[in-house]
Parts: C-alpha cells; structure tokens; sequence
C-alpha cells in the first residue's frame, strides 16, 4: 500500500476529487441544473450576485439590476479568476466549475505542501482529501 501511495499519490487524488464530486455531478445530470445537494440559490445573498453582476456588466460603473444602481465597486467578487466563468457559462455550470477548481487546488495544495513539510506520501494524501471533503470552499473560491 505504501509503494503505491508513493509511486501514484498525486494520480490516485485525481480519484479521490471525482468520488467528492460525483454526487454532485450525478445529481446536476438527472435532476438537471439546481438538483445538486446545495442550490445556487440559496448563495446569492452576495457571493455568486457579485460574480454574475461584475461577469455580465464588465467595466460598468454601477448595476442598474441592483438596489435602482448600486456602484460597481460595492460588489466586487473575491477571486476575480473566476469571473469568465460567469460571462461564458449559466451561472449553475460557471458555479459547478469553480466548485471543481477549487476542489482541485484545495487537494493538490495541501497535498504538496504536506508532501514537502513531512515527506510522507500517505499522510499528504490523507491530510489532501480531508481538506478537499471539507464543505467551504464551494462559494468563496480561491481567496
């Protein structure tokens, strides 16, 4: 178990960010956008409006959808990588997307930094799943 851990650990976390994102991904698939565990819905007290309103009014000064033209540098998203997702996808996949990416940076940067720090294959993969299966990375994104 050791070797393989050792020979395939940044391979077998690709495994591991599939079986964290499969059920959300069955579930997007059979009961079509909205059917997954938690809804966009019940984000957009902020967080996904400040992605969505900054992605479809790019260089706007204010965001006549919001509160009669709110000013544009009131809603500013957190990680502005994200922003093409929003202007290119519906705002269920743009928010599938950045929940896959942020799955991913959060496994393979703790997985690397516990790798490096300790140089134990098997707790890097441990301490890379543990964090990438905690549920609060989802809206934020990459902060």
């Amino acid at each position: 178990m050791r070797k393989l851990v050792e020979s395939y650990g940044k391979y077998i976390g690709i495994l591991i960010i599939a079986v964290l994102f499969a059920p959300l991904l069955i579930l997007f698939i059979r009961d079509g956008a909205g059917g997954a565990v938690f809804e966009v819905h019940d984000q957009l007290d902020e967080t996904i409006l400040n992605y969505y309103f900054t992605a479809r009014n790019f260089g706007a000064d204010s965001f006549s959808q919001m509160m009669c033209g709110i000013p544009s540098v009131g809603l500013k998203p957190f990680c502005p990588i994200f922003v093409p997702l929003y202007a290119v996808f519906n705002i269920y996949h743009a928010f599938l997307l950045q929940y896959l990416i942020v799955l991913v940076t959060s496994f393979y940067g703790t997985y690397f930094c516990v790798k490096k720090l300790t140089d134990n294959d098997l707790s890097a993969l441990l301490s890379g799943s543990l964090f990438a299966a905690l549920p609060v990375h989802a809206i934020y994104g990459n902060v």
